[in-house]
């Protein structure tokens, strides 16, 4: 790909990316193709995009940083009911 072709194709998708209407195509999209797009054109917004998605279909409360205490938990388990921690990146365990 030559650097014109690539200049070319740099401002095709920036004009798509900065248009306030998006075309017809765009908005017949599902949430799930919506993801996909970001996901390839644009990976940096993808998580912010995701927390939408989850909170639309399912509700804020899935995508908020409630803090448990580790005593309740530890009282509502059992060895048929295991505690499974998962950590994201910047919580502090």
């Amino acid at each position: 790909m030559t650097k014109a072709e690539v200049i070319e194709w740099e401002t095709k998708v920036l004009a798509v990316y900065q248009s306030q209407a998006p075309d017809e195509k765009y908005s017949q999209l599902t949430d799930m193709q919506h993801l996909l797009l970001f996901a390839c054109l644009r990976p940096e917004l993808f998580i912010e995009k995701l927390k939408t998605v989850i909170a639309n279909e399912l509700g804020p409360y899935f995508i908020s940083n409630e803090t448990i205490p580790l005593e309740e938990s530890f009282k509502e388990s059992s060895s048929a009911v295991p505690l499974m921690f998962v950590l994201s990146p910047g919580d502090d365990p």
